[in-house]
C-alpha cells in the first residue's frame, strides 16, 4: 500500500527531525459480511512508534448509518486495538464525514464502548461535526463521550458552512465560537492535545501556522 509506505517514511522522518508525533492516521472498511483494514502496513507503523504514547486515529468506510453493519466495526476495532495495546499505543475512532462512523460522535462513542478495549477510545473533529451535525448540542455529544474523548482537533470554520472551504480554514480568520469549543473541553475535563485540520488549506504554511498559533493563544487567555 503507498499510502502506508508514504506514512512510514514520514514518520521516520519526523524522528531523525527530532519532533514527537501526536498521532497517525489510519483506517479500514466494514460490510455486513466482515472487515478489512492494512495489517502489515499498520503493524509497521505501529512498531515504529512503540512506546512513543502516540495515538492511531482510525476511521471506518461503509455504508453511511448502516447499523447491520456495527458488529463488524466493533470487532475490527478490537483487532485494532490489541495490536495497538502490544505496541503500548492507544486508539481513537475517527468520526469522518461521509464514512460508516460520520452521523455522530455517540456512534463512534456506542462502537467504542461496545469493542470494550482500555486502549480505545473517539476523537472529535470540529470540521467533520460542523459538515454533519451542526445542530446537534456540542456539549452533550462531548458530555456522553467524555471518559472516552482521548483526541480533539479544530480548525477556523464559518458558523453555517459546507464546504471544507468553509469548514477548514485558519484560526482567527471564520465566524466559528472557538472559545466555546474550549470551554467545553474544559468543562468535560479533556486534558489532551488538540491538532489543527490544515486540509486543503492553500496559503503559505507558516503564515498559515502563525495566524492559527497567535489566535489560539489568545483563545486560552479567553478560557483561563
Amino acid at each position: 500500500n503507498k499510502r502506508q509506505r508514504g506514512a512510514l517514511a514520514k514518520l521516520k522522518a519526523y524522528k531523525t527531525a527530532g519532533l514527537k508525533v501526536y498521532s497517525i492516521y489510519a483506517g479500514g472498511e466494514v460490510t455486513e459480511k466482515g472487515y478489512q483494514f492494512q495489517r502489515q502496513e499498520l503493524s509497521e507503523s505501529m512498531n515504529f512508534l512503540r512506546g512513543s504514547g502516540a495515538m492511531i486515529e482510525f476511521y471506518i468506510k461503509g455504508d453511511k448509518g448502516n447499523n447491520s453493519t456495527r458488529q463488524q466495526a466493533v470487532k475490527m476495532m478490537q483487532e485494532v486495538a490489541g495490536l495497538a495495546n502490544e505496541k503500548g499505543l492507544r486508539v481513537v475512532i475517527y468520526p469522518h464525514s461521509g464514512n460508516y462512523v460520520t452521523p455522530t460522535l455517540s456512534q463512534a462513542t456506542t462502537i467504542a464502548k461496545q469493542a470494550n478495549r482500555k486502549n480505545l477510545g473517539v476523537m472529535f473533529n470540529l470540521c467533520h461535526y460542523l459538515k454533519e451535525q451542526p445542530q446537534a448540542s456540542l456539549k452533550e455529544e462531548l458530555v456522553n463521550a467524555r471518559d472516552l474523548l482521548w483526541g480533539v482537533s479544530t480548525s477556523g470554520a464559518e458558523e453555517n458552512g459546507k464546504s471544507w472551504v468553509q469548514l477548514i480554514k485558519p484560526l482567527g480568520e471564520d465566524s466559528y465560537q472557538q472559545d466555546e469549543l474550549l470551554k467545553t473541553l474544559k468543562y468535560v475535563g479533556y486534558k489532551g492535545a488538540i491538532g489543527l485540520q490544515c486540509y486543503q488549506i492553500s496559503s503559505d504554511p507558516k503564515m498559515h501556522l502563525k495566524i492559527s498559533a497567535d489566535s489560539y493563544k489568545d483563545l486560552l487567555k479567553s478560557v483561563n
